[in-house]
């Protein structure tokens, strides 16, 4: 072994690395929603946007395949009649002898079998064919043109107002007043008053 000269330091040890010896790895990140987004756009192949063609050529003006050529278009389109609405459609008539009876201000009375509009010169919505037609002369137009509509559902009349402009009131047997929304419909009981305007109808009791 070598002896230590006085006066000087002894050099410090040589640390050899072991051959073939790795890397510490590296710390991992966890992915975030932002990286993982990022990482498939930088992924997906460049969008081509498309021209628009000629009609029916169905290529664009640089002979290029059209938008359309990449979707189905299906059967031809056929014009569907809407839907029949469910005040409109046909309904059983109600037998003559529970059938409701409207007694009119002017003394006239209405056996209801069916489907009916009301008002100073009523209109049937589209695709309707009322069996009652009511038109009241009401010279100070207190009445709209198509005041209400009624009909007749499991043998109980039923009326609504269409959005006229004084409304439609009930005033009912204990002395009570509905007032109609717009739209919706209310059965009326015999022995009821149905007021629209200045005018009114009775429902005759049974």
């Amino acid at each position: 072994a070598a002896r230590p000269v006085p006066g000087v330091l002894p050099a410090p040890p040589v640390r050899r690395s072991l051959i073939g010896a790795r890397p510490a790895p590296a710390p991992v990140t966890p992915p975030t929603r932002s990286s993982i987004r990022q990482a498939r756009l930088a992924a997906s192949p460049p969008v081509r946007p498309f021209e628009v063609g000629e009609a029916g050529t169905g290529q664009t003006a640089s002979g290029e395949e059209s938008l359309a050529d990449h979707f189905d278009s299906g059967p031809p389109t056929q014009n569907v009649p809407p839907p029949q609405p469910r005040e409109l459609a046909d309904e059983p008539p109600p037998s003559p002898a529970n059938a409701p009876v409207l007694v009119l201000d002017n003394g006239n009375e209405i056996q209801v079998t069916g489907y009916g509009i009301l008002g100073r010169d009523p209109q049937p919505r589209d695709g309707a064919t009322p069996r009652h037609v009511i038109a009241l002369d009401d010279p100070d137009k207190s009445v709209s043109k198509t005041h209400l509509e009624f009909g007749v559902d499991s043998g109980r009349l039923w009326i609504a107002d269409l959005y006229s402009t004084n409304g439609t009131r009930v005033f009912t047997r204990f002395g009570g007043v509905n007032e109609l929304s717009p739209g919706g419909r209310t059965t009326v009981e015999g022995g009821e008053t149905v007021q629209f305007g200045d005018r009114y109808f009775a429902v005759k009791e049974i």
